[in-house]
């Protein structure tokens, strides 16, 4: 491999912490590109080895998860706000990779401890997906183990090609599993690798180290369909973790089914089955899907109190988003909206304070996040202290 392929690190100084920064190159990148930690060039590798990825672009687009925006970069963000009394929520992807089927991923490494203390990373798969699009988070617990080893062996092989004779050689293989060592009989070590990335050879990538006594199955080269990747082992795998009840009965929703348009349901009795994507958005529509942190309001019925609460934040948020289309600031938008509530006979006898810049924007937050679900009351849940989500990784996506 050429040096100017090798990556480069130098460190960076970030909020009082040193973190490594790398320069890397690849067939499925323009130019040389950034990243800010081991954990995001491990991340990049992966992609670059991943048949089904046809382009890596590195922080691509910054969104403001409060409107659901997005903007060339977070200063553009910051400067179109600035002044207005509006607090947007910046957040920028590690990648956006775009598939060989046409459809694109948002990427981004994380450490689990960095989502122990900030937690609410978790629930930007959730917003993205409210916004068409697909957010996948991977964890240093995927990373940083053979995966890494893996990936940064294979990636100098990706560009390479197999000569048609030594591809023939390799799908004439009939055994059903052959070691590695074996396979250097016949095969040059840089063969085998390039083979494993054609899809002529199958191996488990994320949980063995790639070695001599490595066994590979024949694979036939089947490796294009996102979701299908043949011999690679998916690398990023959605799990979706919400909850999607049907007649009274709470079905864990798994996450979309590879390679048909269809959602993966657990039922009460562990059984799986499946739905299609369309009935799956439609139930979605009507409220029948909810997140495991607001599990425990589809079992009780909310009050006449809960209800009317409901519907003022609803008619706020409605009144902030037309507000903003007129280009009418903060400070004036709460002036203006807490005289017409006053004037309102619906809602005029709310007793409580009329809401914050601050309060409406977590309210629109959790419509965007829980729809009518996120809009309701949760104090009644007061003096509850037990744990809101045990499995609080199985949201992390890989």
């Amino acid at each position: 491999m050429d040096k100017e392929a090798l990556p480069t690190a130098r460190l960076v100084h970030q909020r009082g912490m040193v973190k490594k920064a790398n320069w890397l190159v690849g067939p499925k990148v323009e130019g040389l590109i950034q990243t800010e930690s081991v954990l995001e060039s491990t991340l990049a590798f992966c992609a670059m080895i991943d048949p089904r990825v046809q382009s890596i672009e590195p922080q691509p687009v910054t969104f403001d998860l409060l409107s659901g925006k997005r903007y060339q970069s977070k200063d553009v963000l910051l400067r179109e706000h600035l002044g207005d009394g509006y607090q947007p929520k910046p957040y920028t992807p590690d990648f956006r990779v775009r598939l060989q089927c046409g459809s694109e991923r948002f990427l981004e490494a994380k450490h689990r401890r960095f989502l122990e203390e900030k937690p609410e990373y978790l629930t930007y798969p959730g917003i993205f997906s409210e916004l068409g699009l697909k957010l996948v988070l991977v964890t240093d617990e995927l990373l940083q183990g053979p995966l890494e080893y893996n990936a940064r062996m294979l990636w100098p092989h990706v560009s390479q090609q197999l000569a048609p004779t030594v591809a023939k050689r390799f799908k004439a293989i009939e055994e059903e599993a052959v070691e590695f060592r074996r396979l250097l009989q016949w095969f040059s070590q840089s063969e085998i690798l390039t083979a494993i990335l054609q899809g002529l050879l199958a191996t488990n990538m994320v949980d063995t180290r790639v070695g001599p006594k490595t066994a590979l199955t024949s694979a036939g080269g089947k490796k294009t369909a996102f979701g299908d990747s043949g011999a690679m082992t998916p690398l990023v795998k959605q799990y979706d973790g919400r909850i999607l009840m049907i007649d009274d009965q709470a079905h864990e929703v798994l996450g979309p089914v590879h390679g048909r348009p269809a959602v993966s349901l657990r039922a009460p009795d562990g059984i799986q089955h499946e739905i299609s994507v369309q009935d799956f958005q439609f139930q979605v529509s009507i409220g029948n899907v909810l997140d495991p942190e607001t599990d425990g309001l589809r079992n009780r019925h909310p009050n006449a109190e809960e209800q009317f609460e409901v519907a003022f934040r609803k008619a706020v948020i409605e009144q902030t988003v037309a507000l903003e289309a007129e280009g009418v600031t903060w400070p004036q938008r709460l002036l203006i909206m807490r005289e017409r509530f006053e004037r309102d006979p619906k809602f005029s006898k709310r007793k409580k304070k009329f809401p914050s810049e601050r309060t409406i924007q977590v309210w629109m937050k959790q419509n965007l996040r829980h729809g009518v679900h996120g809009l309701r009351d949760r104090t009644f849940e007061s003096g509850n202290r037990s744990s809101r989500h045990d499995v609080l990784f199985e949201e992390i996506l890989y």
